[in-house]
Order: structure tokens, then sequence, then C-alpha cells
């Protein structure tokens, strides 16, 4: 129902909007990186961006407010924090932080919400590590570091809690290119945005040693994740270099000449045809019966859990 972004109207911040009223509210002048907790009920926001400098390290503060507005309260106006995510059970937020003169050091804090102050979880040395997420049963960190045998690529990476100054974050899978942000799913899955702006999703079972291949395969190479249902079992296949997806589940394989986006349930598709991209179908994923068409002159980000609403932006 709700969707918290950054904005730099005036005044420049956080802001809300309302689906069912379409109206728009102020939330934080001056905020960034909003991220509603998992239940809904709190909203996470920074002061600064996400660049990780020193200047920035020292002088960004986090702050958690109830979702629906109310009073705000910082989380660690001690710590150098660069990243914070939710707990999968909304009670807590881990804290990232790194010393300013050691941007290679990295500790985790956690700070309940019930609790006056953060306290220390872990701390580990080594390669700069990007946090995206923990996994459900809270002991495995999920993030991204630099390749150490490819300048130009990054790796997906994890962390067993507890963590020492001497452990480095393990590699799991090689992302092709530089990752500049991600975040995690509640059952595990990585989303990756990378420098040229896509995104890919990363599914990453955690019960196999880490040397052992991690991300799922696409239909054939060159094709990567562009959307999935929540429990898996529907998914959408972007070819990288050609204008063709593929939708794999129940009823088969069934080939796309263009960009998909599911719903959650994985009962709706919405496609946007190479032919003409400035409509979008609105299809039946079981037998690819179009129920509705729409203009739409720009690109798809997301569709509600039923289908029946989309997310996108104008170009």
């Amino acid at each position: 129902r709700f969707v918290a972004f950054r904005s730099n109207r005036v005044p420049e911040g956080v802001y809300e909007f309302d689906r069912s009223t379409r109206s728009i509210r102020s939330v934080v002048p001056g905020g960034h990186l909003p991220r509603y907790s998992p239940d809904g009920q709190w909203l996470l926001y920074a002061t600064a961006n996400d660049q990780a400098d020193p200047p920035r390290a020292l002088k960004n503060q986090w702050f958690v407010a109830p979702a629906r507005g109310g009073q705000a309260r910082a989380l660690a106006e001690d710590l150098a924090v660069t990243r914070a995510i939710w707990s999968p059970d909304s009670q807590s937020v881990l804290l990232q932080t790194r010393l300013p003169q050691r941007l290679s050091f990295n500790s985790l804090w956690r700070r309940r919400l019930d609790s006056p102050r953060p306290e220390l979880v872990s701390d580990w040395g080594g390669q700069v590590f990007f946090l995206c997420g923990v996994t459900p049963d809270g002991k495995v960190l999920l993030g991204t570091a630099r390749s150490v045998s490819d300048a130009e690529a990054s790796e997906l990476s994890r962390i067993n809690l507890p963590a020492l100054s001497s452990d480095s974050p393990q590699p799991i899978a090689t992302i092709p290119s530089q990752a500049i942000g991600c975040t995690t799913d509640r059952i595990g899955r990585i989303y990756v945005q990378h420098a040229n702006f896509t995104s890919r999703h990363h599914f990453l079972p955690l019960n196999v040693p880490a040397n052992a291949p991690q991300p799922m395969p696409g239909p054939e190479t060159g094709y990567s994740v562009e959307s999935v249902s929540w429990d898996g079992r529907v998914i959408a296949y972007r070819h990288t270099l050609r204008s063709d997806s593929i939708v794999t589940g129940p009823f088969g394989v069934r080939p796309v000449s263009g960009w998909v986006q599911l719903s959650g349930d994985g009962r709706i598709a919405w496609i946007r045809r190479t032919s003409d991209i400035a409509r979008a179908s609105v299809v039946s994923v079981d037998d690819f019966h179009e129920l509705k068409e729409y203009l739409t002159p720009g690109r798809i980000w997301s569709v509600t859990g039923d289908g029946q609403l989309a997310l996108g932006v104008n170009l």
C-alpha cells in the first residue's frame, strides 16, 4: 500500500506515497535510503547517502521512526555506521561500521528496538564487504565484495556469525561487473544492482559448501533472472543481449518477446512487448491469456502480490 522513496524535490528528503489516497507526504527532510521493516511497522533511514568515504562514515546517522509517522530515534550516535539492515523479525537493526582510518575494518552491531543502545555482535577484517542482508535464521551475513582475481568483477560473499577479526568474507558466486548495491529477501535470495544500473537476482542455497555452484542457472547461457514469484516456482528469465525472455513454471516453458515482471503469487505477468514498448499486456501465467492492456511508456519495476498494480518509471 505504501512506497517510501528519496526525492530531490523541494524540500529534499524521504517521502511516502499512499496508494489508497494517491497522496504524497514528506517524512524526513534531508533523509536518505529509506527502507521499511519486514512487518511494515517501522521506517529506517539515514542522514547521508551510501558513499563509503571517511567524512560520510563520521557524519552519517541512522534513525528509525514509526512507518505512519511519529517520533524518530537515533540508532547509534557514537558509531561510524556505513550500512544498516533490518533483522528478519523486524525487532532489531544490524549496523555495519568501519573505522574512518581503516575502511577495510568491519564490525557488526545490533540495535534492538526495545534496547537503549547497540551491542557488538561480531567484527572481522579483510576485504571491504558491502552488507546486503542476513539469512532468515540470523546466522549468516550476505553481501558483496570486490573480486580478488578480477578488478572488473565482484563476488557474492557470506560471513558466518559470530565472525572474528581474523575472518574474511567467503566468496560464493562471481558477479561479472561491479556491484553498487544489494539487498536480500526473507527466504535468502539476493538482489544485486550492477554498475550499469541493471539488477540481477541470485538464488543462494545456504546449506551447501561455499565452493559449490550457487546461482540458479537460466535456461541457457546468456539468460539471467528478471522476476520471480514469492515461492520461487515461477521465474522469468531475460536474455542479457537479445530482446527475448523465457518464463518457466509448473506449466512448462513459455518464450516471450519482451520484458516480464511477475506478481508475487506467480499468477499474473506484466509484459512490455518488444514490438510495442509503449504498451504493457497483463496476462494469466497459466495459459498466457491476455487479461488487460495498458499504455506504459516506461519501465516496469515490480508488480503487487495479486498482480493488479505495477510500479514503474517513465523513461
